[in-house]
């Protein structure tokens, strides 16, 4: 049988990051997506990310309490709109998608941090 990790079990590994809530979480998640799309790229169609791996690695952003948390989380949700825009369905951002980056937000110190998830629900 094939063994070899497939999107699910990179995605797993994402997951496990956003849980964590470790400061550098969000970074180290990121990694493995970037790693994943890399991959898809050279050919291999079973680390494609999906939307559940992007999703994992908003989440990382969301709870890992960085100083740039929210403003990372915000640069992938763009670049998932790009993509999907640009005819990639698995980059699709959900409504999960957008509640992590409002939580995102939430947790952050920002003193416009209302304000700024709102702009979330209005954009």
């Amino acid at each position: 049988p094939d063994l070899s990790p497939d999107s699910v079990t990179f995605s797993s590994v994402m997951n496990c990051w956003a849980k964590s809530g470790e400061k550098g979480s969000g970074q180290r998640a990121e990694k493995i997506l970037d790693l994943m799309e890399d991959y898809s790229k050279s050919g291999n169609p079973n680390l494609k990310p999906t939307k559940f791996a992007y999703g994992a690695v908003l989440n990382a952003w969301a709870k890992s309490g960085d100083d740039n948390a929210v403003q990372k989380a915000l640069d992938l949700l763009d670049r998932m709109e790009k993509m999907y825009l640009s005819g990639n369905d698995d980059a699709r951002p959900s409504v999960p998608s957008y509640n992590a980056v409002i939580n995102g937000f939430a947790k952050s110190d920002s003193p416009t941090k209302a304000t700024d998830a709102e702009a979330i629900l209005n954009s």
